[in-house]
């Protein structure tokens, strides 16, 4: 039998080719007909109720923590300024003089403020720099301060004063400028009618805090009043007493004129009788020297007070005489 026999046998009967012993069938895959890709449904919907369920432990779960630090109350903010009226207040840019290098140097900006305390009868000039609020500029405002105008600017004024806001009494330079010319007119104007209207009483303790403690005293007011850098004659020798408010003050006792010298923290550095016909004379460097008389005995001494300017000078020297010679006022 031909091969040709054999196909022809196969293709009637539809055996094709067969291993003996093996039934005849067509041939598949394993697996076929199986999806590649099955939906895990039921599993994803048992895996989401077993998150449900963790959020639902987990929201009953609410533990307590006792703090290891009890923190304080809060405390309100006090800035001394409460018991005060703000007189002028205006943006500015405040320098101070340098006499090392012979410059101005910034000192900070911020609202600078004229402030007015209608029980103590005190005024005060007042600059914290912004956002830090950092003292600037903080000292009494005396009827014996002048502003200066400054050729370079007509926004601004410059003036001396005896500054506190390092706590640290310091003679200082200030200039201070506005945005406007009105602006600095208005300072101006605000700052010696606050000067006009002071007691001219003894200038009580530092405003580092913004509240000092008002001196009083049974002698009227006097007709002078200055800032002064006050030395005493000893021997051969100059001593240098401090800085510090001198005034000429009426006395009760004798119906004369004394002179008083008191600094910041309310200490004496000098109060005398101002004797009829004692030594005086002008020093250098804006300087006066006189004799005083000690109370309570007819001891003299030597003084000699620096003061801020000469007109501040001959304004003392003026106001010697009537003092001197009391009949003559």
């Amino acid at each position: 039998m031909s091969f040709a026999d054999l196909a022809t046998k196969a293709s009637s009967t539809g055996a094709g080719f067969a291993f003996a012993g093996q039934p005849t069938q067509s041939f598949q895959w394993a697996g076929a007909g199986t999806p590649l890709f099955v939906s895990r449904t039921g599993k994803k919907e048992d895996d989401d109720d077993d998150e449900e369920g963790d959020d639902a432990e987990e929201g009953q779960y609410d533990p307590q923590f006792e703090p290891v630090i009890e923190l304080p109350e809060e405390v309100p903010t006090v800035t001394n300024e409460e018991n005060e009226m703000v007189v002028f207040e205006s943006r500015a840019k405040l320098y101070r003089f340098d006499a090392t290098s012979k410059e101005w140097k910034e000192r900070g900006t911020g609202p600078l403020k004229l402030l007015h305390n209608p029980d103590t009868k005190m005024a005060r000039v007042l600059l914290r720099r912004e956002q830090v609020h950092k003292l600037a500029c903080n000292h009494w405002l005396t009827s014996g301060m002048e502003l200066k105008a400054l050729e370079s600017s007509d926004k601004s004024w410059c003036w001396f004063a005896n500054d506190f806001a390092d706590e640290v009494p310091k003679m200082e330079n200030f200039a201070a400028r506005f945005a406007s010319k009105q602006i600095a007119d208005e300072f101006h104007e605000r700052f010696n009618a606050l000067k006009a209207g002071l007691t001219g009483e003894a200038i009580p303790d530092a405003p580092v805090n913004g509240v000092g403690r008002h001196s009083t005293s049974s002698r009227d007011a006097g007709p002078f009043e200055k800032r002064v850098t006050l030395s005493r004659r000893e021997g051969d020798k100059t001593v240098t007493l401090g800085m510090g408010e001198l005034k000429i003050v009426k006395d009760a006792a004798s119906k004369g004129y004394r002179i008083v010298v008191m600094d910041d923290h309310g200490k004496s550095l000098a109060d005398h009788l101002v004797v009829a016909g004692g030594e005086q004379k002008r020093g250098r460097q804006n300087s006066f020297q006189w004799e005083g008389q000690r109370a309570g005995d007819s001891t003299r001494v030597q003084y000699e007070a620096r003061f801020s300017s000469k007109s501040a000078v001959d304004e003392f020297e003026q106001a010697l005489i009537p003092a001197q010679n009391p009949s003559l006022k």
